[in-house]
Parts: C-alpha cells; sequence; structure tokens
C-alpha cells in the first residue's frame, strides 16, 4: 500500500512558525519545476537520497542531511533517481494551512479508495491542489496549468477545492462519531 504524507508538526502547536511533513517518494517520483510565495521550504532526508534542483544547481541529499533553505518565490524541483523509496520531512516556513489540509485530502480520498486523481495531471484535482498548497509551476507546466485554468475556470476550482476540504471534515466527523460510540 501506497505511504501518504503525514503531518508530524503542525503550525498549530508552534504558533504558525512552522509544518513538517513526512513523505515518502517512490522511485522516479519528481516534482514539477515550481516555487512558493507563501513560505520557505528546506528537506531533511530520513532515508534513501534525494536530489534537489534549486535555482539551477543540484543538491544530492542523503540520510540525515538537511538541503539548503529553498527561500520564497525560488524556483526548484526535487527527484527520486534511485530504486528505492526516500523518505523525506518537508519543512514549511512559515507553516502553512494549505499543506496541512493537502496532507488530509489525500488521507481521505485513500480512505475512499480515489487515489486514482493522482494519476491525471493538470486535471481539476491538481489544479485545486496547486492553488491549495501555494505551488506555482513553470515553463511548460505553468502553460498547461493556465491552458487547464482557463478550460475548467477559476470558480470551478475553488469549488473542487472546498469539495476536497470537506472530504476531510466528514472523515473528522466520522471519527468523532466513532469515539463517542466507542465510550458509550
Amino acid at each position: 500500500m501506497e505511504q501518504l504524507p503525514i503531518t508530524i508538526e503542525s503550525l498549530h502547536s508552534n504558533g504558525g512558525a512552522r509544518t513538517v511533513t513526512r513523505a515518502v517518494f517512490p522511485p522516479g517520483a519528481s516534482a514539477v519545476m515550481h516555487y512558493h510565495t507563501q513560505y520557505n521550504e528546506s528537506f531533511r532526508v530520513i532515508e534513501g537520497q534525494l536530489i534537489l534542483i534549486k535555482s539551477g544547481k543540484e543538491f544530492k541529499l542523503n540520510i540525515g542531511q538537511l538541503s539548503p533553505e529553498i527561500e520564497f518565490t525560488e524556483i526548484h524541483t526535487y527527484k527520486n533517481k534511485s530504486d528505492h523509496e526516500v523518505i523525506v520531512d518537508i519543512i514549511l516556513e512559515p507553516g502553512h494551512q494549505g499543506c496541512e489540509d493537502s496532507n488530509l485530502i489525500l488521507a481521505a480520498l485513500a480512505k475512499e479508495n480515489k487515489l486514482g486523481l493522482l494519476s491525471k495531471k493538470y486535471s481539476l484535482f491538481w489544479l485545486a491542489f496547486y492553488d491549495l498548497t501555494n505551488t506555482i509551476p513553470v515553463g511548460l507546466a505553468k502553460t498547461l496549468c493556465s491552458m487547464a485554468t482557463f478550460y475548467y475556470g477559476r470558480k470551478r476550482i475553488k469549488r473542487y477545492q472546498r469539495f476536497l476540504l470537506s472530504m476531510v471534515e466528514n472523515l473528522r466527523l466520522k471519527k468523532v462519531e466513532e469515539k463517542t460510540v466507542a465510550t458509550d
């Protein structure tokens, strides 16, 4: 079974200072070239080797290494070029609610057996996800996202984002109901 990203330090526990997500990147995983405008980002490798490219410079990060900080608006990408999973902690400073929500959305999709949505690049799902996580693609990915945004429309993307967040809220409510039933 695929391992989903989880929030291991929430902005709600540290006055908004940071969000730390533990993520597992399968062999061959990569991100589109992108930047963020709301937080700085860094990676700490827990297992495996991660390739980080920021501002055109490549960094090979091994177990225990912390990447150089990726500043606001700095263009970057990351890749797992190995044949093994890479486990990393992704550190966002300041913390970012949308990124924390995105982890919950993935958990909700997994519970509903809907992770197949992730396979359709430049879909309504990915446009909503990029927007939620303040991920701004560049180059060809930006062009494709712009075309898809024009096709779907901004309002529809925001509605879909609200739908995804409602899945998370429904999951929370189910957990509360399960706890209530278990204590009765």
